[in-house]
């Protein structure tokens, strides 16, 4: 079988028996990735988004699908970058004998949650469902600090304004310091302006 094959006889099932509409399942996404250290247009093979007539600029969860024949062995850094590309909490990666998933953590490099043989995930189901069950993802994103995607729909400027002006009292945001490949540069706060 081919990746294609994966996404639509394991993967997209497997997203849906966890709880996702099929509405919020892209197939195909063209996104513009950074490889290499260069943007290039790709296709993740399965995005699981809000669901839109267009293509997700972001994303809860990033699927790569390779072949049955496969490793998965590169597939984690591919997948890793997409989600970057999408600022998707998480991403997974399978060939469809094994399954392997990871919460993306810039700038740290990703944590794998989970990686166990497709055979063997009705046995793991509640472990599964822990993880990637819709309301598990956004419970996960509150919990470590990333900003889940809530299909918010609303007027943010009062909330904005409120905290930038928060943040505009001294010493609101402390001067730190960060390293960048090797270099030392002082980070302040950025000048702010209302929304």
């Amino acid at each position: 079988g081919s990746d294609d094959d994966v996404v639509r006889r394991v993967l997209a099932p497997l997203l849906e028996a966890l709880g996702w509409e099929t509405a919020k399942l892209h197939g195909n996404v063209n996104i513009d990735a950074p490889i290499g250290g260069r943007r290039r247009k790709i296709f993740a093979d399965l995005v699981v988004a809000p669901e839109s007539p267009v293509p997700p600029e972001s994303a809860w969860i990033v699927v790569e699908a390779k072949k049955p024949s496969e490793s998965l062995e590169g597939a984690s850094d591919q997948a890793w970058s997409y989600a970057y590309a999408l600022r998707a909490p998480f991403f997974l990666t399978s060939n469809g004998l094994q399954l392997r998933l990871f919460r993306s953590q810039w700038p740290e490099a990703p944590q794998e949650l989970l990686r166990e043989e497709i055979a063997r995930l009705p046995s793991i189901r509640g472990e599964l469902e822990g993880f990637l069950r819709p309301l598990a993802v956004i419970d996960d994103c509150t919990r470590h600090r990333f900003p889940p995607l809530s299909g918010f729909v609303g007027d943010l400027r009062p909330y904005l304004n409120e905290l930038l002006g928060t943040l505009r009292r001294p010493n609101a945001i402390p001067r730190r310091v960060m390293m960048d490949g090797g270099r030392t540069m002082g980070i302040g706060p950025p000048p702010f302006e209302p929304f």
